[in-house]
């Protein structure tokens, strides 16, 4: 009885050992292995990550940021290098000089909220006097999309192009896709619209807030000499 009870006792004694054994000297550096593996992993994306940051980028846009005072107007139009403003009574003549292009705007809204040439925003003085936020200001913007970072929205562009649905309109000689704003009622003379049209490999879009006010002025867009 006593070897009986002993066998059972060293049997337990062993399991014990062995399960002691397996969970320290296996399962524990198993598990640490694992983490170091996953904290490796992490490490590597992080230099990933900074092999492919761009400092200069970077610098920019805080540059941007940290200077948007510079950019924003609540009664004349801002300085923007690349950018001549010229009176002509009641409307202005923008020439774009970077982007090759010009237009006439109407002398009620001032070029505002914009840092670069590719992306001239248009702000209605009488929304600004309302004290509506500064993203409710905008009736026209003018961008210049380049098709390395856009590709999508030039693949849109032509598809569009082959809607017949979608009408087509000469501007200068220059053929524009007019394209309705979605949510928008064409039976609303004042729904909005933008014009897409490609120029040298750009793809040039002016966006409307209404029609009824606007589209007269989009028809004064011209192409000019670009100046680099």
């Amino acid at each position: 009885m006593r070897e009986k009870v002993f066998l059972i006792l060293f049997f337990i004694f062993v399991l014990i050992f062995l399960s002691a054994f397996y969970y320290f000297q296996v399962y524990l550096p198993k598990q640490k292995l694992i983490e170091y593996q996953k904290e490796l992993e992490k490490v590597n994306k992080e230099i990933e990550r900074l092999k492919k940051f761009d400092e200069e980028k970077y610098a920019e846009k805080i540059t941007n940021i940290l200077s948007f005072e510079n950019f924003i107007s609540t009664t004349t139009d801002i300085q923007l290098e690349g950018v001549e403003i010229i009176p002509k009574g009641d409307r202005k003549l923008v020439i774009n000089h970077a982007e090759g292009y010009e237009i006439e705007v109407p002398n009620d809204v001032i070029l505002n909220q914009t840092w670069s040439t590719k992306n001239l925003h248009f702000d209605a003085l009488d929304a600004i006097k309302t004290g509506m936020p500064p993203h409710y200001w905008t009736v026209i913007y003018i961008w210049v999309w380049d098709k390395e970072k856009n590709k999508e929205m030039y693949d849109e562009y032509y598809k569009d192009l082959q809607n017949p649905s979608i009408p087509k309109l000469i501007i200068n000689n220059q053929e524009f896709i007019k394209k309705i704003d979605p949510e928008e009622d064409p039976n609303d003379p004042d729904a909005g619209y933008s014009y897409k049209t490609i120029k040298n490999g750009k793809l040039y879009e002016i966006s409307i807030l209404s029609a009824r006010l606007y589209e007269d002025f989009v028809k004064t867009f011209k192409f000019i000499e670009k100046n680099e």
